[in-house]
């Protein structure tokens, strides 16, 4: 889609997998910079997933498949997370030998000449921990959720690339308040400058917190506040989708009123957050799951409703 100047979406063109096939789940995720896209398929091939990377020629507004990569193990589920910025591309395989996988792939060698370099795991990774189930990237610091470690309590990594852009350091991320098992913390996250966005949708008996993380000396990242919704449904899953943009965090809350919310956080002092409005469906109905998905870009907010239209999604 295409924006105009009095802000009208119109559909341009579609893109296609030519190799797709039923139940691949194209689509599921996706990331874009410049005009490259990386679009994730994490059913392909009995879940061992696929990861597709396409490039715009700006002349005729199509899209070229320029490479892809597959999953190695059924069940891999790569793809179901990416981000990707000017020279990195990761995307995750959450049950890669049980555990969880994010994968790099640098580009080294020109444009559009990427290549695999290390690939990023926990150190302290289990079985079932789903590590890379949420991805994402600011320069050359990522965040990685995995959502199930320590009976899903859930956990969350932080990596910064080392100069010779082939290998990673593992940050310290110091919480201060217990995680219970269920939280489900590192469902999703979100890195932008100094604030990193970390959701726990099953907190509070389902209600739902998002977690706030400064840097501070010593390479580490360190819980500064934690954010719930005014309302706080029980059940409202809020902190399932994260996003930020400059001083503005969007939290995606689906089952908020039974049909699902975003809320707006804003600062004047980067240390005080307001919620300052909430974000609801126009065709609002029971169970649209609003607020499954959620992203900031300026002054635009997209909320994603996967079980709207009778499951169709909008």
């Amino acid at each position: 889609y295409n924006r105009d100047d009095i802000f009208t979406w119109s559909h341009i063109s579609s893109i296609n997998e030519s190799i797709g096939t039923s139940n691949d789940m194209f689509g599921a995720s996706i990331a874009q910079y410049s005009n490259r896209v990386l679009i994730g398929s994490p059913g392909h091939d009995g879940n061992k997933g696929r990861v597709s990377l396409f490039l715009l020629d700006n002349s005729t507004g199509t899209w070229y498949k320029q490479g892809h990569a597959f999953g190695a193990n059924p069940g891999d589920r790569t793809g179901c997370s990416m981000a990707m910025n000017e020279e990195t591309i990761l995307f995750g395989a959450e049950n890669y030998l049980g555990k969880g996988i994010v994968y790099v792939r640098e580009e080294l060698n020109g444009y559009l000449g990427y290549i695999a370099t290390p690939s990023l795991t926990a150190g302290d990774g289990q079985a079932g921990d789903k590590f890379g189930c949420a991805l994402s990237m600011w320069k050359n610091t990522t965040v990685i959720g995995a959502a199930k470690s320590s009976t899903s309590a859930g956990m969350a990594y932080v990596f910064v690339k080392n100069p010779d852009r082939l290998s990673w350091t593992e940050l310290s991320l110091v919480s201060t308040t217990f995680r219970g098992a269920g939280n489900l913390f590192g469902s999703s996250v979100a890195i932008y400058g100094t604030f990193i966005l970390i959701g726990a949708p099953g907190a509070l008996n389902g209600r739902g917190t998002v977690y706030l993380y400064r840097p501070a000396e010593g390479n580490i990242w360190v819980e500064s506040s934690m954010l719930t919704a005014e309302s706080g449904d029980a059940d409202g899953n809020f902190g399932v989708s994260v996003s930020i943009w400059e001083n503005t965090f969007l939290i995606g809350a689906k089952g908020e009123n039974s049909s699902g919310r975003a809320s707006v956080f804003r600062t004047v002092d980067d240390n005080r957050w307001y919620e300052v409005d909430t974000l609801s469906a126009s065709d609002d109905h029971a169970s649209n799951s609003f607020g499954a998905s959620a992203q900031l870009y300026d002054d635009l907010a997209l909320v994603g409703a996967p079980t709207s239209l009778t499951l169709g999604g909008a």
